[in-house]
């Protein structure tokens, strides 16, 4: 997955054939993979195929000087690899990551992407195997082995299946596999949320939520179709006005640019 923090647009500007090599300022890495060969500090091996990684820079709180940049977040699509925690010893290296706790029984076998919101409350997972996007709740900010299962009460786990009956005929994201959904990414203020697909339409949705962060208030708004260029598209990232994908198919991170106040996907602003 792709995650372009807040200082891309200082670093470089992409475009479809533009090389990353001028974007690389530095070379960091943290090992996820099994037990064999495992560093000391994730001996474990405690990912087995990870598919989403979320920074924390949205955080508002007091706290946000210790939080943005220090708290990170890693699921895997396997069904035992669930979310792991991480604290980053300086801001936003992931060469200094230490392994804080995991999460499993998220109850999806092919979870691909997640993101936390509203200062550490909630994870929102986008699935594979049973096609939703899904809100939990942590009972405290940031903790993820306090992330909550429960179906029913205040923090019970929110479901909104992809796709949807609000969808208009002929919307092609979701389909079943590995090859649908891929990326999720909302907005700052939790009313819109962005996911990318590899399935035959190859898009780009947006979908907007009457209720910040009340995934049960989503209704589809509209989609933008990007299989022309991006043939396998395995993330996606909003900053701004921009939107940055990943494409497996060609190893490719593409920007494209919205000429509106915020992303809107239509043929006339893209």
């Amino acid at each position: 997955n792709i995650r372009t923090g807040t200082s891309l647009g200082t670093v470089a500007t992409l475009s479809d054939d533009s090389s990353l090599t001028s974007w690389k300022l530095t070379d960091q890495s943290y090992y996820t993979g099994n037990a064999t060969g495992g560093p000391a500090s994730n001996a474990a091996g405690r990912q087995s195929a990870p598919t989403g990684f979320f920074v924390v820079d949205n955080d508002t709180s007091a706290n946000a000087a210790t939080i943005n940049g220090f708290k990170a977040f890693l699921i895997g699509s396997n069904n035992d690899d669930g979310v792991d925690e991480y604290t980053l010893g300086s801001a936003y290296n992931i060469g200094n990551m230490t392994f804080v706790n995991r999460k499993t029984g998220l109850t999806d076998t092919a979870p691909q992407d997640l993101e936390v919101h509203s200062n550490g409350q909630y994870v929102f997972v986008l699935g594979n195997n049973n096609d939703r996007l899904r809100r939990f709740t942590l009972t405290t900010a940031y903790a993820i082995n306090t992330l909550s299962l429960e179906t029913s009460g205040t923090n019970q786990i929110q479901n909104f299946a992809i796709p949807n009956s609000n969808t208009p005929t002929g919307f092609t994201f979701g389909g079943s596999g590995t090859d649908s959904c891929t990326g999720v990414r909302f907005s700052a203020d939790g009313t819109k949320v962005y996911l990318s697909d590899n399935a035959g339409g190859d898009d780009i949705t947006r979908l907007n939520l009457s209720t910040p962060w009340d995934i049960s208030t989503t209704t589809y708004h509209e989609a933008f179709y990007v299989g022309a260029v991006d043939l396998s598209i395995s993330g996606i990232d909003i900053a701004g006005t921009e939107i940055y994908t990943v494409d497996t198919g060609t190893d490719t991170v593409r920007q494209y640019t919205s000429n509106n106040s915020g992303v809107t996907l239509n043929a006339d602003s893209l």
